[in-house]
C-alpha cells in the first residue's frame, strides 16, 4: 500500500492545526477564567466600599435620632420654663397694678 505525500502532508496539517485549536481554546479558558475572577473581585471590592458607606450612613442616622431625642426634651423642658416665667410675670403685673393703684 503506497501512500500518497498530498495526503500525508494534508493529514499533517490537520493535525498541527487541530493541535494549534486546542492550545488556544485551554489559553482562551484560562484568560477567561482569569478575567471573570479579576471581575468577581473587583465587584466584592465595590460591594464592600458600598456596605461600609451604607454602614456609615447608619450610624450617623442613629447619632442624628439621639440628639434629635434629646433636643425635643430640651424644647419640651424650654415651655414648661416659659409657662412658670410667664405666669409668675402675670403675678408680678398684678402685684405692681395693686401697688400704683394704691399710691396714686
Amino acid at each position: 500500500m503506497r501512500f500518497d505525500p498530498n495526503l500525508i502532508i494534508a493529514l499533517v496539517s490537520v493535525l498541527i492545526a487541530f493541535v494549534a485549536l486546542v492550545v488556544t481554546i485551554s489559553r482562551n479558558g484560562h484568560t477567561d477564567i482569569q478575567k471573570q475572577l479579576d471581575d468577581a473581585k473587583e465587584a466584592a471590592k465595590r460591594d464592600t466600599e458600598i456596605k461600609m458607606g451604607l454602614q456609615s450612613i447608619q450610624s450617623d442616622t442613629s447619632e442624628i435620632r439621639s440628639g434629635m431625642d434629646g433636643l425635643k426634651e430640651e424644647v419640651a423642658r424650654q415651655g414648661k420654663r416659659l409657662i412658670i416665667v410667664e405666669e409668675s410675670t402675670k403675678s408680678a403685673h398684678k402685684r405692681i397694678d395693686t401697688l400704683e393703684g394704691k399710691s396714686i
